[in-house]
């Protein structure tokens, strides 16, 4: 993978490199010619990058055919045009790709993925869980209303169909009459650009992701009409720079909204043990074992629910803007309690968020900073607990049903054993399926499937029931998932 991004970003490179030596010693249709190829490379480039080997070479083909349909036949542009927009979107030759994929290796084959965060990669990944929870209504509407489905991938493809089809008719049309190209040539070709990005942003985040693009895409199309116009030079000049104002305003709005999109998924339960009444963070759940945000701190405030609630969004929008994640708020007879995971390298962020709870409330503040690299608060304090547990269960139990999923659920547990026999005596009342592939040294990794009606305390009592087996045959428990 590493040499398939050394060639694409050198070829990339030299490209750029040879098309502005070329551009420089050119004439005018040298020049337009110049300017489609490297385009055109630069987009293969891609393919090869992010897609692998097999993908450019199909797409190669795809492209390859109507583009000398175009060139050789110029009175046949409007059918090669369809042909290469049904190739894009059939993709025939699928089956082919997967072959390649089969004989290449794994380095040319597998989409890439280049880290760019570093150390804060699980604050990235929850971010991206968090929209996504944010978005869940939108999401939920794929399953629960088909004409949504239908309509959304229609107007999908309808996009992609079309941007395919003008960027081929387009080419075609700039090879056929290169002397009569003009500044509306950028212009409708930067549109077939924005129709493939809409294609994608309404495939992956829905219609109103839609809409936010279209109107930050809209502003350097406005700004480019005024600048060909024929108005005077000061009334050009005067309304671009009025323009570039509010595309700035306009980004720099969207980006504050970007951090208040928050959301905060909970497990909730009551902690017999602490008297506690506890929200843990389900969404911060798959990352409690990352190596990097390793500062926990727990806060103690001494103020009550109702008026923890009134400030949750504000803390979660500032713990959103400074990269560190609240796992965790709990409530006492007299206090909240908030836990919350912080990278190593911010220890001054503590202090500040301590800070910050202290004004908003107007109430001291105490702060305990515990270094736990082996992540032993969190597992200790909520996630082996029986009740975080059950109440998990519960809260994934309720999305299927909010999917309006009506069948009974399957509930998958895992654990593990330090001896044979243990396990033996525990498989006697339980089907399992080792799962040697989690096994480390000395310890016998299994999968307990459980099946059960969506009904809330049939799932609590089944889960009780194994997990009081597994404790009695020693077993130690991993994780809970449910599934239909």
């Amino acid at each position: 993978m590493k040499k398939r991004l050394v060639i694409s970003v050198a070829t990339a490179m030299i490209s750029v490199v040879l098309t502005a030596i070329g551009i420089i010693l050119s004439n005018n249709e040298q020049r337009v010619i110049i300017g489609i190829t490297e385009v055109l490379l630069l987009i293969y480039i891609s393919f090869f990058l992010f897609g692998g080997l097999p993908r450019f070479i199909i797409y190669l083909f795809y492209g390859i055919v109507p583009l000398l349909g175009v060139i050789f036949f110029s009175d046949y542009v409007v059918a090669f045009s369809v042909l290469g927009t049904l190739l894009f979107l059939i993709n025939p030759l699928s089956s082919f790709e997967k072959y390649l994929n089969s004989k290449f290796k794994e380095g040319d084959t597998l989409p890439l993925r280049i880290d760019i965060h570093g150390s804060y990669w699980p604050n990235t990944a929850y971010r991206k869980a968090m929209k996504e929870y944010f978005h869940l209504p939108q999401t939920r509407k794929l399953y629960t209303k088909k004409w949504y489905l239908r309509t959304r991938q229609l107007l999908t493809l309808v996009l992609l169909a079309v941007a395919i089809f003008l960027l081929i008719t387009e080419l075609g049309g700039i090879v056929a009459n290169i002397n009569e190209l003009n500044s509306f040539t950028i212009l409708s070709t930067y549109g077939v650009f924005i129709l493939f990005i809409l294609a994608f942003v309404l495939q992956k985040k829905g219609f109103t992701s839609m809409f936010r693009t279209i109107g930050v895409t809209i502003f350097p199309v406005l700004i480019f009409i005024i600048a060909v116009s024929t108005f005077s030079p000061i009334f050009k000049i005067i309304f671009s720079v009025l323009l570039s104002v509010i595309a700035l305003v306009f980004i720099g709005y969207e980006i504050y909204l970007y951090f208040q999109r928050v959301a905060y998924s909970s497990y909730h339960y009551r902690d017999v043990d602490k008297n506690w009444d506890v929200y843990a963070n389900a969404l911060f759940e798959p990352l409690v074992y990352n190596e990097t945000f390793t500062k926990v701190t727990r806060y103690i405030l001494p103020i009550s629910k109702e008026r923890f609630d009134k400030k949750m969004k504000d803390i979660l929008v500032y713990a959103n803007f400074h990269r560190f994640i609240v796992t965790t708020y709990a409530f006492d007879k007299k206090n909240t309690i908030i836990y919350a995971d912080f990278h190593y390298k911010q220890s001054k962020r503590i202090t500040k968020f301590q800070q910050y709870l202290s004004k908003q409330f107007n109430v001291k503040v105490d702060a305990l900073i515990i270094d736990d690299v082996n992540k032993k608060v969190y597992e200790t304090n909520f996630f082996h607990k029986t009740e975080y547990i059950v109440a998990r269960a519960l809260h994934l139990a309720s999305l299927l049903k909010e999917l309006e999923i009506e069948s009974d659920i399957i509930i998958s547990m895992i654990f593990y054993f330090d001896s044979l026999e243990d396990l033996k005596i525990f498989q006697e009342k339980y089907f399992t399926v080792r799962l040697e592939e989690l096994d480390e040294e000395g310890y016998y990794t299994v999968r307990v499937d459980v099946f059960s009606p969506n009904t809330d305390f049939i799932i609590e009592q089944k889960i009780r029931d194994v997990l009081m087996d597994a404790m009695i045959n020693r077993g130690n428990y991993v994780r809970i998932s449910v599934f239909y």
